[in-house]
């Protein structure tokens, strides 16, 4: 039996996507964030299955991990120091960081 679609089922299968979307804009504003760091800095990503993985040089042998974990929908952030050690610098959840950006942006936006 055919159920209509309603605005809330589109809405339910839409949601997700837009999340996707945001986090490679955030990718994409790590990047920027560290082309400034550094005349030097360099970035590479890759994606492999529910990973997307970006490296980035932050100068002064420094260098920036992120993964982005789209089936637990976390981010994370690890700093290298002169390629020896990893270390995890940053845990986050996604929706988390959405939630926590509309709010400082005072907007209430689609739930």
């Amino acid at each position: 039996m055919n159920h209509p679609t309603t605005a809330r089922d589109r809405a339910d299968t839409a949601a997700p996507a837009a999340l996707f979307a945001s986090a490679f804009v955030l990718l994409g504003l790590i990047i920027v964030a560290a082309g400034r760091l550094s005349p030097a800095a360099h970035a590479d990503a890759v994606n492999v299955g529910d990973l997307s993985v970006l490296t980035a040089s932050a100068g002064a042998n420094e260098d920036v991990l992120v993964v982005l974990d789209r089936r637990e929908e976390s981010l994370f952030v690890y700093g290298v120091e002169q390629g020896r050690r990893l270390e995890l610098l940053q845990r986050s959840n996604i929706k988390e960081l959405f939630l926590e950006g509309r709010n400082a942006a005072g907007g209430a936006g689609p739930r």
